[in-house]
């Protein structure tokens, strides 16, 4: 049913329980998993940044964030499961993930909702609200915020586009 399922992480502790909801539907499923991770980047930065990893994957190899991902991805093949993984450098994290969705094509996204405090909270809540409302494909959203709104309990949020489908 679902050949593909995609991970966005954002490095935190609070964003790993979608990777074993996600294990869980993979096992279940025989699908692969791809983790992905957003590096925000200024606009200004964003293209040559994005032309320099098309061009030198060492550049994102070597970031940090290249580490906890592949981590993320050793535990998961460790249980058996075909994973792999997809950063990019972009100005936004929505435009980020929508491009890695374009080029990755899930047919399911598992991703964490999970409490943060100000400005941070906020642009978690958009990135998920923005995946639920222009994925093309279910979301599945777990994690502490959905365990504590009564809307997420229970609930796969499909988006509009693939209910249309």
């Amino acid at each position: 049913m679902f050949k593909k399922i995609f991970v966005p992480l954002d490095g935190t502790p609070e964003s790993e329980p979608a990777l074993e909801a996600a294990a869980d539907v993979a096992t279940l499923c025989g699908s692969e998993v791809v983790l992905g991770r957003v590096l925000f980047a200024p606009e200004s930065l964003s293209n040559r940044l994005q032309h320099l990893v098309l061009s030198n994957q060492t550049a994102i190899e070597e970031h940090p964030a290249c580490d906890y991902v592949e981590q993320q991805a050793a535990r998961l093949r460790s249980r058996g499961l075909v994973v792999h993984t997809a950063l990019l450098h972009d100005h936004s994290v929505e435009a980020g993930l929508d491009h890695l969705l374009e080029m990755e094509q899930p047919q399911l996204i598992v991703m964490t909702a999970h409490r943060k405090e100000g400005l941070r909270r906020h642009l978690a809540a958009a990135v998920s609200d923005h995946l639920i409302a222009t994925a093309g494909c279910p979301v599945l959203v777990t994690g502490e915020r959905a365990l504590h709104q009564p809307h997420f309990q229970h609930t796969a949020a499909v988006s509009s586009r693939y209910r249309n489908k």
